[in-house]
């Protein structure tokens, strides 16, 4: 029995672009009439809301301040809060670079920086290809993800991931300029 393979060219990645006007309120489309996600910031948490269905929050950030942020998903159904360094976790690849692992109900995956502009996400068993990235959109001035067709399916978890670590930084640069005493 003969049988034929048909080989089917992937569609293209998808950029989605970050509207930063205003930090407590960021808009994340991949077209300017299209609004995917909305991240609001507000006493003490940064929600991650789905931009077509108001009512449906991907994840919560809880921030605590000088303790560990921890997570919640209401969409998922779990009531539990996470740990946000054990949902993304610092681990070492065998050469010895530091990156985050993501485990994902599609598999793990991990965030590893690739200059001060650009981080990419691999699957863990896979670290030649990325299925993402993380940069900064020269022309535009904001920063960009940029999925290949095969990662939609993460896309909230790598939106959910990219907004935990860019909350870390903003944080790790507030204590700096609070130990060197703020921005002059």
């Amino acid at each position: 029995m003969d049988s034929t393979i048909t080989l089917v060219n992937p569609g293209p990645p998808t950029s989605y672009f970050l509207d930063t006007t205003d930090p407590k309120n960021i808009v994340v489309y991949a077209h300017p009439c299209d609004p995917l996600y909305q991240i609001e910031t507000e006493a003490g948490q940064i929600k991650i809301i789905d931009a077509h269905h108001p009512s449906r929050v991907l994840a919560i950030i809880h921030q605590k301040g000088l303790r560990p942020d921890t997570l919640s998903f209401p969409v998922r159904g779990e009531n539990s809060v996470v740990n946000a360094q054990k949902w993304l976790k610092k681990t070492k690849l065998p050469d010895g670079t530091m990156v985050r692992a993501m485990d994902t109900e599609s598999g793990s995956y991990i965030w590893k920086v690739h200059s001060s502009l650009c981080q990419k996400i691999y699957q863990y068993a896979d670290l030649e290809s990325a299925v993402a990235c993380c940069y900064w959109h020269h022309s535009s001035g904001k920063p960009s993800l940029v999925l290949e067709y095969g990662a939609e399916p993460l896309r909230d978890d790598i939106i959910i991931g990219y907004f935990v670590q860019r909350h870390k930084i903003t944080m790790e640069e507030k204590a700096i300029d609070v130990l060197v005493g703020g921005p002059w």
